[in-house]
């Protein structure tokens, strides 16, 4: 099975009601493919050489190095050509002022906000409710750059079937 396939299974699927071996097996899968498209960016490609890094070998999920938060600040580590590329998520940049960015095609855009829901669905349910946003409008801006607030409200925004943001500017 294709690794996008797999993907879908778990976004789509009740994740919660795959068995922890399963789900790492396939994630293990998954993940390895991955680190192996993530090759084209010479950022990835000069990390995973300088820890020696063979993808082949790896066979648990621990074994899969984390990449350091500092690389997000101060490397673009795009892996898809820049016109395909429809936002740019910047973290709040408060410890350093200098702000971690994640670049989002189309299809990975699209695959996080079905993980949010499903993920989000077990708990909530599928009923919208009316939502009090603390926080102000102008946040959850349009537009190709947006910051961890703006996309934590977007994701949860479509469990609302009414939003009210309790600091907005009186006009």
């Amino acid at each position: 099975m294709e690794s996008i396939d797999l993907i879908e299974d778990i976004i789509l699927g009740d994740q919660f009601k795959i068995p922890e071996k399963e789900k790492e097996k396939v994630l293990l899968k998954i993940f390895k493919e991955q680190l192996k498209k993530n090759e084209i960016n010479p950022n990835l490609k000069s990390m995973y050489k300088k820890n020696r890094l063979d993808i082949s070998k790896i066979s648990k999920l621990e074994e899969i190095p984390f990449i350091p938060v500092n690389m997000f600040k101060e490397f673009d580590l795009s892996i898809c050509e820049k016109e395909q590329i429809i936002r740019i998520l910047n973290s709040s940049a408060t410890t350093t002022g200098k702000p971690s960015k994640v670049y989002l095609d189309k299809a990975t855009s699209v695959r996080q906000s079905q993980a949010l829901i499903s993920t989000l669905k077990s708990f909530l349910g599928i009923k919208r409710r009316p939502m009090l946003i603390i926080d102000s409008k102008e946040v959850n801006g349009r537009g190709g750059v947006l910051n961890a607030r703006g996309a934590a409200i977007r994701g949860v925004s479509s469990f609302a079937s009414k939003i009210d943001y309790v600091m907005d500017k009186r006009k």
